[in-house]
């Protein structure tokens, strides 16, 4: 990724079969997954068809956390961030993709064994969850590691205030995953924030994804991340507001690179947006919602569905699920 522009553009998951998933690599454009154990549909792949790789999917019970596991919110690789740039593995260890029919759509974030959070938005093509699929603990999104977890959508839960994409308030969704995920220093949820908890305007948090290097540019392999400093929502409005979004209310938060044309783009949607805490866990504190039309970093601020505001919504809905 240059120093500008990134977007979750990630690759798809293909369907599972029993505990087993079978992913066929070939180059560009695309091959028949129906040559990889029996598996319908497309996907877009690097390698040659026909080869295959199988993973073992975790059964359906009481997933078993790995020792090195430590707790929410920690990076198994630490480092220090200075500007958008490559990731290493483990370092955005709750970032998700989640795709649709085998196809890339958008961001998602892990915050409990069963449960992911994306954008209203994201899911607003498919009723049945099962329709979403979900890849954990990926860097390469061509490259299988075999560190990658993959799970489906067993039930959607869109914020019942949210609208349509037209509408931006309320952007936000939960997803409650067919199987749990087994937790380590590769896979780790994002910490969730105190209720009304504000963030102060100047900090600096990241966001993270694969995606174009510009507006017009390729998708790239890595997950890349770069980071981005709150404003406040007044200023936000100065750049951000038009005649369908005359205010940016409290219930989204902005944030912007002061000093290169970073943002969230097209297929960030869904994303993380997490801030590091005074105890050195990262929290997720915002879900990437809309910004520029054009990736324009300079011209408008990224915007993101703040989750302090949501955390009342967010604790019913696993509690009585």
């Amino acid at each position: 990724m240059k120093l500008n522009f990134i977007t979750l553009l990630a690759l798809g998951l293909t369907a599972l079969a029993g505990h087993t998933s079978a992913l066929c690599m070939d180059t560009l454009p695309g091959c028949d997954v129906t040559k990889c154990g029996g598996l319908t549909g497309k996907v877009w792949c690097k390698k040659t068809c026909g080869t295959c790789v199988s993973t073992t999917q975790a059964p359906t019970g009481p997933a078993t956390n790995a020792p090195n596991y430590k707790g929410c919110g920690y990076q198994g690789y630490q480092s220090r961030v200075v500007g958008g740039t490559k990731s290493k593995q483990s370092q955005w260890p709750w970032q998700a993709s989640l795709s649709i029919g085998g196809k890339f759509s958008c961001g998602a974030t892990l915050i409990a064994p069963q449960w992911v959070v994306t954008a209203g938005h994201c899911i607003q093509a498919y009723r049945r969850a099962n329709q979403y699929s979900f890849r954990f603990g990926d860097l390469d999104r061509y490259d299988i590691s075999g560190k990658e977890y993959y799970a489906r959508g067993e039930k959607l839960f869109k914020h019942p205030s949210y609208n349509t994409p037209l509408r931006k308030d309320n952007d936000i969704a939960l997803i409650k995953l067919d199987r749990p995920v087994p937790f380590s220093s590769d896979i780790t949820p994002a910490c969730l924030p105190r209720t009304g908890e504000q963030i102060p305007v100047g900090k600096k948090c990241f966001v993270s994804g694969w995606g174009k290097t510009d507006y017009a540019g390729q998708a790239v392999y890595d997950l890349q991340h770069a980071p981005l400093q709150i404003i406040s929502n007044k200023q936000c409005c100065e750049t951000n507001c038009d005649r369908w979004t005359p205010n940016i209310p409290n219930k989204m938060v902005c944030a912007k690179n002061r000093e290169q044309a970073t943002s969230a783009c097209h297929g960030d949607s869904g994303g993380p947006f997490v801030c590091q805490g005074s105890n050195g866990r990262w929290f997720l504190q915002g879900v990437v919602s809309w910004g520029s039309g054009r990736c324009n970093a300079f011209q408008k601020a990224t915007v993101f569905t703040r989750v302090t505001e949501y955390m009342t919504w967010i604790n019913e809905t696993i509690k009585n699920n």
